[in-house]
């Protein structure tokens, strides 16, 4: 038996005709909540193709049922957005802003910031810091 290192286990399908791959984890997780007027999306991971499926689904509720929507998204420990990811942020902006409300981003991390800044998209999308630990909007957010 040859042990492959970094090589994903295979595991024989129920039907014994060919071998699968184990499931990888998901690269992106997505956590929701209220805080006052702000609803708070929190991304871990990394925001691409297969994740915008995930943001479009948790985009949709508070742009569906909040009059005007607040949205917060904590980008702190979203390590990785690549154009696709830009793209459902900057809808749900647009969509947002034709509704009357705010999309904020939360403390973006270092890398999510510089491609905002890289794309311009620093100049129209409002970012703030947040307080270490915290998974809600600093108070000066709050109106």
């Amino acid at each position: 038996m040859t042990a492959f290192s970094g090589a994903a286990p295979m595991n024989p399908s129920p039907a014994g005709d060919r071998p699968r791959r184990a499931v990888a984890p998901p690269l992106l997780t997505i956590t929701s909540g209220r805080h006052g007027q702000w609803y708070i999306l929190t991304l871990v991971g990394e925001l691409d193709i297969a994740g915008v499926p995930q943001m479009q689904s948790a985009m949709d509720s508070p742009l569906a049922t909040m009059d005007p929507p607040y949205i917060a998204l904590d980008l702190a420990d979203l390590s990785f957005c690549d154009s696709s990811g830009l793209n459902v942020i900057l809808r749900a902006w647009k969509r947002g802003a034709q509704q009357g409300g705010e999309l904020t981003l939360l403390g973006p991390h270092p890398r999510v910031t510089t491609v905002l800044q890289r794309t311009g998209l620093d100049q129209y999308l409002t970012a703030a810091s947040r307080p270490a630990g915290s998974l809600v909007p600093p108070v000066a957010l709050e109106q």
